[in-house]
């Protein structure tokens, strides 16, 4: 879907909007995301300016997807859209703790959002996909490590392969330049979560959403428990095969909803028009998606205020005086994907209106660059050490790396419920994201959480003949609580949480922002599979046994589903299950329970059957007549519970000798061919033949 220029439209929008709150776009007050007030202008304070800018391409090429990083960058006091921020070194006692670049630590997130960075999860590995090679990445990474004593990183704690899984070749470096921040951003903040979880990160050739499929599918390949995904593009009725990528049952797959706010509206103030759809794959209902919240923090570390992300204030009364997009989280109801019923029966799902769609997001986290994690990094066009990084990009690899902690998925189908399902029985797990008496924003979209009317009447002009619907205005579709269309409202509708944030559940924030790692705790069953046959043999009935343990007192198992990897699935109450292979092959053996709580779980077996031994015989390739030779046969039997029983070799004289080794003489000379049968006790028999001269 492309972004348009509707005729100039939009920059009408913006100056019929101007035209009504002129004192706020001159001042840049409003919601623009900004350090407490009682930090800029208090006493002592060291106060810096900046503008915040995307450190990907924003141009929206069909079929490709864009990184989702803006950067906090420093700008002299009066540059248009410059914001204040305490820079570090301040001696206000209101300062928050403050890392090399004036952002937040490590430490600064893992005291807001409670979580022990330092547990041991090295049997997690965290896949990061990305595009273009950053070559500077390890030596990057390990500068951070450095600056902040985190342990040193081995050969597996950090790998870097290509979207095949290959350590060479990588794609273009020189275009890595363009995407290194980004790279920078997805690493280093996940080791700043995650001290000991092992490190994947997966470089496509390009940004297309076909080759960053195959980097996805290479990630899981490799062994990732979770892949943060910091990209997306407007939904497009996506092929089977990409939307296949990100769906990984028992993998946590988190996603960014986007820089660019509800249905990516923000772009109006670039004089171009909405994206009037949500970002993919946030909005699969495979993946945990994942909102931005601007945080602040108290003295202590703790949350002081957390507010949903947009810098473009209410009303658009920020960004329509910077004349270009400001950033702020995305979302919205998918134009393609139902509802899981996790989300579509959670309290608050209903009150958006999506009319059973998903809804993007389903957890959110910090975003706003203005205060975002400092990240060190020598290879970005933007960049020369230490800078301080957010958008969504940021939100999306903090929750996996918090899913890391917490364990992983735990066997989850799809770890999106277990969030759902721990809000709702465990409320203290979740940092609940809602408007604020301060002038601030509280909503993703154009109106920025004020009230409708004041915004419907912000946009109403004479040029416009009256109407009162930001979505009127031939810029496409900008804020959520207005008509979808050009009809000008009877009366003024409520605040719609699709992209207002509210009491509990809404669009912009999902569940909220996580307290511990409480909230990612798996909540479907416990299950395990074991094979009952110890002997796999090709058409003979093969016996599985699940074993299920309930998470959630009170619930027990109403479904199980097996499926055999030959195209065949049974499925019935019994945790028990047969089947019968007709064909070779190795096959991965799927089995999903079901509990009374919809909590859903899997686990996995892998077999080979019907297989041939691998083998080589060895010994002389001459051997005189008369004189005995020695040969013998290396063979493995792949076969599961397979051993070879019965090693049988035919000479070509009408001889023959059984042993893995074994002697032999010819008598007469002349060119003789070795038959080797090898026989394992699943019934499969292999032929090897080799030749011999006899002179």
């Amino acid at each position: 879907m492309l972004r348009y220029v509707a005729g100039g439209a939009s920059a009408l929008l913006l100056a019929g909007a101007l035209a009504a709150n002129p004192a706020s776009a001159a001042n840049g007050s409003g919601a623009h995301g900004l350090l407490a007030s009682t930090t800029v202008g208090a006493a002592g304070a060291d106060v810096g300016y900046a503008v915040d800018k995307p450190l990907c391409s924003t141009k929206v090429v069909p079929g490709h997807a864009n990184c989702f990083a803006m950067g906090r960058v420093p700008v002299k006091p009066g540059t248009p859209g410059a914001i204040p921020y305490v820079e570090r070194g301040s001696t206000s006692v209101d300062a928050p703790p403050l890392g090399p670049a004036g952002g937040y630590t490590p430490n600064d997130i893992a005291t807001a959002y409670e979580y022990n960075p330092s547990v041991n999860r090295s049997n997690q590995t965290v896949g990061l996909v990305d595009w273009f090679d950053d070559p500077k990445i390890a030596a990057n990474l390990a500068h951070f490590d450095s600056f902040y004593e985190f342990p040193k990183e081995t050969a597996s704690s950090f790998r870097k392969v290509n979207q095949t899984g290959a350590k060479s070749p990588l794609p273009s470096s020189s275009r890595g330049r363009h995407t290194a921040a980004e790279i920078a951003l997805d690493v280093e903040s996940v080791r700043a979560v995650c001290h000991t979880c092992r490190i994947l990160l997966v470089e496509a050739k390009s940004s297309s959403l076909t080759n960053l499929a195959a980097a996805e599918n290479t990630a899981v390949r490799l062994g990732a428990t979770e892949v943060s995904d910091s990209f997306g593009a407007p939904e497009a009725e996506e092929s089977k095969t990409i939307r296949n990528a990100f769906n990984h049952p028992g993998v946590v797959l988190t996603a960014s909803t986007g820089d660019d706010g509800w249905f990516g509206w923000d772009f109006v103030n670039a004089n171009e028009g909405s994206d009037n759809a949500p970002s993919f794959p946030s909005t699969a209902p495979t993946v945990v998606s994942v909102g931005g919240t601007r945080l602040q923090l108290n003295s202590n570390g703790s949350i002081g205020e957390q507010t949903i992300w947009n810098e473009n204030g209410k009303d658009d009364s920020v960004g329509l005086s910077d004349g270009a997009p400001d950033g702020a989280g995305g979302g919205g109801c998918s134009t393609e994907f139902t509802a899981p019923a996790w989300q579509s029966h959670f309290a608050g799902y209903s009150a958006a209106h999506c009319g059973g769609k998903r809804l993007a997001a389903d957890v959110s986290a910090i975003a706003d660059p203005d205060i975002g994690l400092d990240v060190f990094d020598t290879w970005g066009t933007h960049d020369h050490g230490w800078v301080t990084i957010g958008g969504t990009s940021l939100s999306s690899p903090v929750i996996a790396a918090m899913f890391a902690l917490a364990g992983g998925s735990g066997g989850t189908v799809y770890p999106a419920a277990s969030i759902y399902e721990n809000a709702k029985n465990n409320p203290s797990r979740v940092f609940d994201v809602v408007p604020t008496n301060d002038g601030l924003t509280s909503g993703n979209g154009f109106c920025g959480g004020d009230a409708t009317s004041t915004c419907g009447n912000d946009v109403s002009t004479d040029t416009h003949g009256g109407t009162h619907n930001p979505n009127a205005l031939g810029a496409g579709e900008v804020d959520c609580s207005f008509p979808r269309n050009d009809t000008n409202p009877a009366k003024f509708p409520p605040l719609s949480p699709e992209c207002n944030t509210t009491a509990g559940y809404d669009g912009p924030s999902g569940v909220g922002t996580p307290l511990g790692t409480g909230l990612f705790s798996p909540t479907s069953p416990a299950v395990s599979l074991r094979s009952t046959t110890k002997v796999a043999r090709l058409h003979k009935v093969m016996g599985f046994t699940a074993v299920a343990t309930e998470r959630l007192a009170g619930q027990h198992v109403t479904s199980v589903t097996f499926t055999w990897g030959d195209g065949h699935s049974t499925s019935g109450t019994s945790l028990k299950g047969t089947h019968a292979f007709a064909k070779k092959g190795r096959y991965d053996i799927d089995v999903v329970v079901t509990d009374s709580a919809g909590g859903q779980s899997r686990a996995d077996v892998h077999i080979t059957v019907g297989e041939p031994s691998a083998g080589k015989p060895v010994g002389p390739k001459t051997v005189k007549h008369g004189h005995k030779a020695k040969f013998h046969i290396r063979a493995t039997d792949p076969n599961t519970g397979g051993k070879i029983k019965k090693i049988t070799w035919s000479w070509g004289d009408h001889h023959s000798s059984r042993g893995k080794r074994v002697s032999h003489r010819w008598h007469a000379k002349g060119k003789y061919r070795i038959t080797v049968t090898v026989t394992d006790t699943t019934g499969v028999r292999t032929k090897f033949v080799r030749h011999v001269r006899v002179k």
